[in-house]
């Protein structure tokens, strides 16, 4: 194993370090990215706004090293390529667009319940349940989805982060910076933003706390 690996995973409290060092790092590399879109620089913009994504994510992967919730691997990989950070933050994305769809169906749930008992069931799952299905089945089956697209973004975002960067000669004809679509800004910033909410989400909660709810969790699997 990579001598990295082997010592952030013997020292969770390095990986907590690492958590907010990666978790700033990325709000500076999308400060500077949304600046530089203010003043029409769309490729760097773009480019430095998927970094942003990058690192968001290396944050969040240190912080699940630091509550100790997988054995021991190989997160050294995840510092060096791109191919491998932009997989995880799909898969990231697979895994939490659904949690989200029932975090907020169940909030309006709460939030109708509270205003009026008599109009609102009194368990909201046969109610959410079909829906939640329907919308799975949107989400896989319609390419156009949101939960699709963003998919297929991320999954070409290297070839995006490097035509930000770079001047490249394709066929017959100059690829420049400049050219790259405002469209692919905008989705670069917005993605790389919806991964840092979610890391202030986790960080509105005392570490201790969390790192108490997921042994009380392995003890109930265990038992």
């Amino acid at each position: 194993m990579n001598p990295i690996d082997t010592y952030l995973n013997a020292n969770p409290n390095e990986c907590l370090k690492g958590f907010e060092y990666t978790y700033e790092n990325a709000k500076d590399l999308l400060y500077s990215a949304e600046l530089l879109a203010k003043n029409n620089k769309i490729g760097p913009a773009t480019s430095l706004a998927i970094l942003a994504g990058e690192e968001a994510l290396k944050s969040l992967l240190l912080f699940c090293k630091a509550l100790k919730i997988e054995r021991p691997s190989q997160l050294s990989m995840y510092f060096k390529n791109h191919r491998t950070k932009h997989n995880a933050i799909r898969f990231l994305h697979v895994i939490s667009k659904p949690m989200d769809y029932l975090c907020d169906s169940v909030q309006d749930w709460l939030q109708k319940r509270a205003e009026d008992p008599s109009q609102v069931p009194e368990r909201p799952w046969p109610d959410i349940i079909p829906k939640f299905q329907l919308w799975i089945k949107h989400n896989i089956t319609n390419p156009e989805s949101e939960m699709t697209l963003e998919n297929d973004w991320w999954e070409h975002a290297n070839l995006r982060k490097n035509e930000g960067f770079y001047v490249d000669f394709k066929g017959d004809t100059w690829r420049l910076p400049s050219k790259l679509a405002p469209y692919e800004c905008s989705m670069a910033i917005k993605y790389s933003e919806d991964i840092l909410k979610r890391i202030d989400l986790i960080r509105m909660v005392p570490f201790e706390d969390i790192f108490q709810i997921v042994i009380n969790m392995k003890r109930k699997i265990k038992n």
